[in-house]
């Protein structure tokens, strides 16, 4: 015979609830200058809720005697304990010195209770077999609010603390002294103008169809040491592959057709330099806190539960998304694609500031160099970074990489910088250059399949 189930109780504190009522009723308008929101969900007593319900109501005009009197007149004062009940929680705290420190607990225990409701809602969808309930939905959704009272609970920095710290910044500043604000990308070019990417920022990198989006993103994705590629289209194995062209820095030839190449350069095997680099890629790539996940669908629930999964178990700083044009968001009758995305952006945007990541999502543009149905994603969006090629069909060099735009910077003033970053097809890395080919039109060189000019 099972035993029966142990009911807990809902986390709670007493003596804080009491305290901070206590200091409420005895304090000068310290409802209005207290540096956390007071609310009366985060009493958990439903006696301690009517308490503050009444305070709220009459304001800093709060007296003991008349409050028994309108508690009594309402029918609720046996509810709340009597007279001596009211008395007690009056009298329990001789002044407010601890009502921030109570406050903070009683923040915290309201995010428990939050989380262990959202907790037994999810297990209740997972349940539900019947196809009409989304348990994944019903796990991340409410996980945001949860995250957002249990911040309430932490203290945030005043005016003295950002004072302090920016002048120890400044200071450096002055002395010469490169400050890192953020993850750096590994591309001198982007570096000095974004300064990183940075915990709570979103960032874009677009482009045209094949335009080198993934191949950047990939770039910079191989030089981290904290991070997780989504990739939507293509498979985990096409990615690590062009990663390791380009941890190698080496002919994408060398690794991606070794005998090939070899026997088009005149050798029967490889070269050794070129084992040697692919096995240094390999090992670089392998031994970093790196991953490259293809999730189970597009759904936004699925891609926001991949990332939680990865920044608890792994701790994952910086995410990318390839691409966020192919996320399936919640839609419903009459919505556009806009509508859609917007959905997904803000969903991404909240989730990037809860969990402290840096984000980095890829999307196409259309012929006239705007993200497809993306005006949200670029509303939110910190920065980004959008690869220029020639869309004059006419020209000889169409489609070939002009430079990288910064389209948008939202913290250092570089919006419209036009960076001197171009692709170099053979190793598959962005580098710094200038197109190589003049407006008027010329016989195009014959190469062949590995990119070398025939004679």
């Amino acid at each position: 015979m099972s035993e029966d189930p142990i009911i807990r109780q809902m986390p709670h504190a007493i003596g804080p609830e009491k305290s901070v009522l206590s200091s409420l009723f005895k304090g000068d308008r310290l409802l209005d200058e207290s540096p956390r929101p007071v609310h009366r969900d985060l009493f958990y007593h439903a006696a301690h809720r009517a308490l503050f319900e009444d305070f709220v109501s009459v304001g800093n005009s709060w007296e003991l005697v008349s409050t028994v009197q309108r508690l009594h007149d309402k029918g609720i004062l046996d509810h709340v304990g009597g007279p001596a009940g009211v008395t007690d929680i009056y009298t329990y705290a001789p002044n407010g010195h601890h009502f921030a420190p109570h406050l903070d607990i009683l923040c915290d225990r309201y995010a428990r209770r939050m989380a262990i409701r959202a907790a037994t809602a999810a297990a209740e969808a997972a349940y539900d077999c019947s196809g009409e309930a989304d348990y994944l939905a019903a796990l991340s959704a409410p996980v945001t609010a949860v995250f957002d009272a249990a911040a309430d609970a932490a203290p945030t920095k005043g005016m003295k603390t950002l004072a302090a710290d920016f002048l120890a910044r400044f200071e450096q500043k002055v002395a010469g002294e490169m400050i890192a604000d953020g993850i750096m990308t590994g591309i001198p070019e982007v570096d000095r103008h974004l300064h990183g990417m940075k915990p709570q920022h979103v960032g874009i990198i677009s482009g045209r169809s094949s335009g080198g989006k993934s191949t950047l993103a990939t770039q910079i994705f191989g030089g981290l040491t904290d991070a997780l590629y989504l990739i939507l289209e293509r498979t985990e194995q096409s990615a690590f592959d062009r990663s390791v062209v380009q941890v190698a820095r080496i002919h994408h030839g060398a690794v991606f057709d070794p005998k090939q190449f070899a026997e088009m350069s005149g050798r029967s095997r490889p070269e050794k330099r070129h084992l040697i680099a692919i096995q240094k890629a390999v090992n670089q790539l392998s031994t970093s806190n790196l991953h490259i996940v293809k999730p189970s669908n597009r759904r936004l629930a699925t891609i926001c539960a991949e990332i939680r999964r990865h920044v608890r178990l792994n701790k994952v700083k910086v995410v990318f998304l390839d691409q966020i044009g192919l996320v399936r968001g919640e839609r419903v009758k009459g919505d556009t694609g806009e509508a859609e995305l917007r959905g997904i952006s803000n969903t991404l945007q909240e989730l990037t500031h809860e969990l402290a990541i840096s984000l980095v999502v890829l999307s196409q543009v259309t012929a006239d160099g705007e993200t497809k149905n993306a005006r949200a994603v670029e509303e939110d969006a910190d920065w980004w970074l959008s690869i220029i090629q020639e869309r004059d069909k006419k020209k000889a060099n169409f489609g070939e990489h002009q430079h990288i735009l910064i389209a948008k910077d939202s913290h250092h003033s570089s919006g419209g910088e036009r960076l001197p970053l171009i692709l170099d097809k053979d190793t598959l890395r962005f580098v710094h250059g200038f197109p190589a080919s003049a407006d008027e039109p010329k016989e195009a060189e014959k190469k062949d399949r590995f990119g070398n000019s025939r004679r």
